[in-house]
């Protein structure tokens, strides 16, 4: 149980990381955006705005730039090598607008009315598109847009890259718009898994658990010396009372996985007040079955170790 549900922790680090970077793959940067004593007007924000779009179309560099605070609830993206899988409505339609994120108020009310009361003046809804992690609850974001349709505006920008010298190209066409940019780098993969508490949490549980395991059976073996030393006397190698051990022991660790996982998923799905998705059903199913396995073979290991000590011990 406990290793299904270092499973199922690592699985959603990977899809909070993944709504973090709304879904970019690889390496990415993160550029906040805020307003300089320096002002520029419309015409040179939007300007900038589709210089940035033609830098990073010739450079192949996703980027994903949400607003904050007052300005438009709009997701800016541009996507040239279609590294982002939601992007491909952006890429295909030619046609100069909005999408509305699906399951926002403003989806809803264009779906049902054909209208988008909170789109910026002037600008059409063409369709619907999905975005990893936003949704009501946790975004105020209503619409996707194409990089170069209007000035960027302050916010995040996340790009696809670490490359400083393209950073700093990319930076310059920004403060030319009349923005301030902050540069902070995101932690590596490894890292951030590493410091993920309930990641963290879940492996100190799951390492103890299993230690616990074998120190039970490391516990409970001297009780069957005696026996083990008859069984020797009358022929048996240390081989075939491993085997014959193995065959026991796996009968156990199958039911005990299989109650553990069953006890794993019907508690997360309770904590989650929903049923369990496709990709948790799956990780779980995984986890049982490596957990099993790590755990069969340490039992294995143990008693292996033991038979050989514990009979040269005795002189057997």
């Amino acid at each position: 149980m406990l290793v299904t549900f270092l499973a199922l922790a690592v699985l959603w680090w990977g899809q909070t990381r993944s709504t973090a970077t709304y879904g970019m793959p690889g390496p990415t940067t993160t550029l906040t955006l805020s307003s300089s004593a320096r002002s520029a007007t419309e015409e040179q924000q939007l300007t900038a705005a589709r210089q940035l779009r033609a830098l990073l179309t010739q450079e192949g560099v996703s980027m994903v730039k949400a607003s904050q605070g007052d300005g438009d609830p709009i997701l800016v993206v541009l996507d040239p090598k279609q590294r982002i899988d939601w992007t491909g409505p952006l890429n295909t339609d030619s046609r100069s607008g909005l999408f509305a994120i699906r399951g926002t108020y403003s989806s809803t009310v264009w779906r049902t009315r054909g209208q988008a009361p909170l789109a910026p003046a002037g600008r059409t809804v063409l369709g619907t598109v999905s975005v990893p992690g936003v949704t009501p609850s946790t975004s105020s974001l209503q619409f996707v847009e194409p990089l170069g349709s209007a000035p960027l505006g302050t916010g995040e920008l996340l790009l696809g890259t670490t490359d400083p010298a393209l950073i700093a190209r990319v930076s310059s066409v920004l403060e030319e718009s009349g923005l301030t940019v902050e540069n902070t780098q995101r932690q590596p993969a490894l890292v951030s898994l590493v410091r993920d508490t309930t990641v963290a949490t879940a492996a100190l549980f799951a390492a103890l658990g299993i230690v616990c395991i074998v120190m039970s059976l490391a516990l409970s073996l001297p009780e069957q010396r005696e026996e083990i030393r008859l069984r020797r006397m009358v022929g048996a190698t240390e081989a075939a009372l491993v085997r014959e051990r193995c065959s026991r022991e796996l009968l156990e660790v199958i039911a005990g996985t299989a109650a553990g996982a069953l006890g794993a998923g019907a508690a997360a799905a309770l904590v989650a007040q929903a049923p369990l998705s496709p990709p948790e059903l799956g990780v779980l199913v995984v986890g049982a079955v490596v957990g099993g396995a790590v755990l069969w073979m340490a039992r294995l290991l143990t008693f292996a170790i033991w038979l050989r000590l514990g009979l040269r011990g005795a002189g057997a």
